[in-house]
């Protein structure tokens, strides 16, 4: 994992605190991708705050590792990965809807949503 530097962040030390094991299958099918759901915690003064990320192993609960917070902000961390906060999925949804219903309506003005099965 890769440890941004930036003069603005301040250090801490984040602590494994669970590692679950996570498939994907088709329906009723075996695995067919799986990785780990690491969550970590750190404490900034007397707060604790937790994050996660994907690992492609298990990760030992208690191990610890270096991250950087924003003070402004101390959820934000290094350490968690990147994700859609709730706004972002909302303009996701209000951008992707649109573009896949007119994509449809094109194709089927163009007679090709047989082709398709449509």
């Amino acid at each position: 994992m890769d440890v941004k530097t930036d003069d603005e962040w301040n250090p801490a030390t984040a602590t494994v605190v669970s590692c679950k094991w996570r498939w994907f299958s088709g329906s009723n099918n075996p695995p067919v991708h799986s990785d780990y759901r690491v969550v970590f915690s750190y404490t900034v003064g007397s707060k604790s705050y937790r994050g996660t990320f994907i690992a492609g192993s298990p990760q030992e609960v208690g191990m610890t590792f270096p991250i950087l917070y924003d003070p402004a902000r101390p959820e934000e961390n290094t350490g968690s990965d990147q994700s859609l906060t709730v706004g972002g999925r909302i303009v996701l949804w209000v951008v992707a809807v649109p573009l896949v219903i007119g994509f449809l309506w094109c194709l089927d003005r163009m007679g090709l949503s047989d082709r398709f099965n449509f």
